[in-house]
């Protein structure tokens, strides 16, 4: 992550925690206020967003998941870091389809969410 906000910052950005980069933009105007969002579903990784990032961003969560799970933890490391939700976005994707077909339509999505559903809910 602090490779990232150093590049869309402008700093040079070779060393991370983790990772190393020589990576440069062209032509791009640096900006302290980007924010930078991560994607997560485990309990590991939302941790992690809150810790490290300005939002999170979920794929095909029940709501009953968000509310009981992902804004819990995101509100519990934000506060044990001496924050707090204001200005962090939690975005949920969904999985939709636009068609005449519904029951094509309904068993593509079926089978995507199939994958998501078992190992995290």
């Amino acid at each position: 992550m602090s490779v990232v906000r150093a590049l869309l910052s402008g700093r040079a950005a070779t060393e991370g925690t983790r990772w190393r980069s020589q990576f440069g933009f062209v032509g791009f105007a640096s900006r302290q206020d980007i924010p930078i969002d991560l994607a997560a579903l485990s309990r590991g990784m939302i941790r992690l967003a809150a810790e490290v990032a300005d939002g999170i961003v979920l794929w095909d969560c029940p709501s009953s998941y968000i509310r009981d799970v992902v804004v819990p933890e995101i509100a519990a490391v934000r506060w044990a870091t001496g924050g707090d939700m204001t200005g962090f976005d939690v975005d949920a994707a969904l999985a939709a389809a636009a068609t005449d077909d519904v029951p094509a339509a309904v068993s593509g999505i079926r089978e995507e969410l199939h994958r998501y559903f078992g190992p995290h809910f």
